[in-house]
């Protein structure tokens, strides 16, 4: 993933620099790796592994944000022997770019035992499709300046269909995200928490705050809205200024939607792109912030194939205002 850090000129080393994270494939100097850049020429810092492990299946799913401090935050996941995985927050200082960050080791946030992956019977009951747990984060100025609290929401299995054989991964019948967050730097984190526990599959999370209002803001894919549990629609949880709760779920798109409604996709789910991404912005005042969701979806039926309505498979960008 990559960022701008959004700070004013002149605001403190590194305002306006851009981080890249991203995984490094190699089977000796491999690992999670971070750039610096300076925005108007990128020019670029030399690539440093801020991780610090080899897990048996590799260090995957890099995230990074910068901290309204500028302080530059990651966090990734360690692919351990299935269905272990390892979620691990890395946080840096600025230097400037073209010079690197200075990197602190990385802390556990999870050690997760029930993570999602493939399996013979596909990764979520009902939905054919491949989904790995997957972690993403946020960080929120608190009140006074003086403390960032850093919020980290992943995809896990809640329940198991049946006792996979060691080393692979069970069919899950209730995906869920769940959310841990800390505010001494990752240092210490709290006790995961799902966002919500409703039936069904919730996966594939992102999260954002909103910085004029404190709001932290969790969306993902929600089959609860569908009885079956089968087609998927967008759903956001939000956390309120001052506090780590996550409050009641608030529909993005108002109905669910099939993944797999496009006859021209792979059968197999490769040509769903699990597209998603979310931000959220305001002023400060109430009615004037703005979530923004770009996602994946089959709901969009303008297409038309012989005088018939025929869904297909387009990223789509929903506004939701409050």
């Amino acid at each position: 993933s990559d960022l701008v850090d959004e700070r004013a000129s002149h605001a403190g080393v590194g305002a306006g620099d851009v981080y890249v994270a991203f995984e490094k494939f190699n089977v000796t100097t491999g690992g999670i790796t971070l750039i610096a850049c300076t925005n108007a020429t990128l020019s670029c810092s030399t690539p440093i592994i801020i991780s610090n492990t080899s897990p048996e299946f590799g260090s995957v799913d890099a995230h990074v944000q910068v901290r309204p401090d500028g302080n530059i935050t990651v966090t990734y996941v360690d692919q351990n022997s299935p269905p272990s995985n390892t979620i691990h927050f890395v946080m840096c200082k600025p230097s400037g770019a073209p010079k690197a960050p200075v990197c602190s080791a990385p802390t556990v946030v999870a050690n997760e035992s029930q993570a999602l992956g493939s399996s013979i019977f596909g990764s979520l009951s009902g939905l054919n499709m491949p989904v790995f747990t997957a972690a993403r984060h946020a960080d929120r100025l608190e009140s006074g300046g003086a403390t960032v609290t850093t919020f980290v929401v992943w995809d896990r299995c809640q329940t198991t269909f049946g006792n996979p054989s060691p080393g692979s991964f069970a069919t899950c019948l209730n995906a869920q995200v769940v959310m841990s967050a800390s505010s001494d730097g990752g240092a210490t984190w709290s006790a995961p928490v799902a966002v919500n526990s409703s039936p069904g599959h919730q996966f594939f999370p992102w999260v954002s705050t909103d910085a004029s209002t404190g709001t932290v803001n969790i969306v993902y894919y929600n089959t609860a809205p569908d009885f079956f549990h089968k087609r998927i629609a967008v759903t956001l949880n939000q956390i309120a200024a001052g506090g780590t709760t996550v409050g009641a779920p608030i529909g993005i798109t108002s109905s669910p939607a099939p993944w797999d409604a496009d006859p021209t996709q792979n059968p197999f789910a490769i040509g769903f792109d699990y597209h998603f991404g979310m931000k959220a912005r305001g002023i400060g005042t109430a009615g004037h912030s703005r979530v923004y969701t770009s996602f994946t979806s089959t709901a969009d039926r303008r297409a038309v194939y012989s005088g018939s309505p025929l869904p297909e498979q387009n990223n789509n960008l929903q506004r939701l205002m409050y």
